[in-house]
């Protein structure tokens, strides 16, 4: 799998500087999970709804959805008010725990990687965990 490297981040824009640099490229409110996951995966679509939608959209579109966590995948989560989506950046095949940078994680509305390592089934983001791979 070509995916199985890990980002390193030294610096991540705000909300407002990502907007200024691409204002037609994503079409999410500025500052969501879904509009942190699209500025990352530019290849996600434009139209596929809130986070709790995005597995079922991205598999309408012909995107394969699976259960197992790899890096460059969108990791999908169904609960909660809207279900959440985040950009996954490291993989620890011993324990399945990921990390991830998202957006409109405990309100903070700009790209961060706020958890660490954390197990995405056990978590304080509810619901089914599905993965959305790039094609």
């Amino acid at each position: 799998n070509t995916y199985n490297y890990a980002v390193d981040v030294d610096y991540l824009a705000s909300a407002e500087e990502i907007a200024q640099a691409h204002p037609a490229s994503n079409t999410f409110p500025l500052g969501q999970c879904t509009w942190g996951v699209k500025e990352m995966a530019t290849w996600a679509g434009n139209w596929w709804g809130n986070g709790g939608d995005w597995a079922a959209s991205a598999a309408s579109a012909d995107y394969t959805v699976g259960t197992q966590p790899r890096v460059g995948s969108i990791v999908c989560w169904t609960d909660g008010s809207y279900g959440h989506v985040a950009y996954v950046t490291a993989v620890d095949p011993v324990t399945n725990k990921i990390q991830v940078l998202e957006s409109n994680y405990a309100g903070h509305q700009w790209i961060d990687n706020y958890r660490g390592w954390f197990d995405p089934q056990n978590t304080v983001t509810p619901g089914v965990v599905s993965y959305i791979y790039p094609n």
